[in-house]
């Protein structure tokens, strides 16, 4: 979101446009809202994921499973994949609840480990918000509820 700011003196008026964080943040209800429902994709996710590791040397990586962010109406994705990965959300029986919230699994590799990130979006009005949990040697990774601006 695009917000100015407006510094006024006797001599000039200019205008500093620059992104700003949102107004408002992400409302306590919706929070605890997200935070079952990760919860929830976590007990599925990471029951799964040891098994998939042992299989294949990789995690699993899994799609954002809405287009459209907090719209309930569109297309739950559960049977879309990453290019380079087999499976998709329904082929791992992982089958995250339809609704407000947009749930995506991220890999990564270091010389150190491998590892996965579970993250799940929401919108509030016009805002897009994000928390993301990290599983794997990277916690630098995991972030809370936070506004993210348009790329």
């Amino acid at each position: 979101m695009r917000r100015f700011i407006v510094v006024s003196s006797a001599l000039a008026t200019v205008f500093i446009i620059a992104p700003m964080l949102a107004a408002d943040p992400l409302p306590n209800g919706i929070q605890a809202s997200g935070n079952d429902f990760l919860d929830d994709v976590i007990a599925d996710v990471v029951t799964k994921q040891d098994t998939y590791f042992t299989a294949n040397g990789v995690y699993w990586q899994g799609k954002a499973t809405h287009d459209v962010i907090g719209d309930t109406a569109k297309d739950h994705r559960t049977n879309h994949k990453p290019t380079d990965i087999a499976e998709t959300w329904a082929d791992l029986g992982i089958s995250p609840a339809k609704g407000r919230f947009s749930t995506s699994v991220d890999t990564y590799e270091t010389p150190d480990c491998y590892g996965y990130t579970i993250s799940v979006s929401t919108r509030h009005g016009k805002d897009l918000y994000k928390k993301t949990m990290d599983f794997g040697c990277l916690p630098n990774r995991e972030k809370g509820w936070a506004y993210q601006p348009p790329a």
